[in-house]
């Protein structure tokens, strides 16, 4: 896609998968539940995503 790391949210279930994002500057989002994670990435991303899933 072209993108910076600083533009891009990695969301995974598997916390090992997450530093690896997190050096190249990535937003990283480990996901335990749904509705967590749609919190955590509204805030990331300034989106209301609630309502729409």
């Amino acid at each position: 896609m072209g993108l910076p790391g600083e533009a891009c949210v990695l969301v995974d279930d598997t916390a090992r998968n997450l530093p690896p994002a997190e050096n190249l500057g990535i937003a990283t989002v480990h996901t335990t539940s749904p509705a967590d994670t749609i919190v955590q990435v509204e805030a990331l991303l300034g989106l209301r995503l609630s309502g729409r899933v």
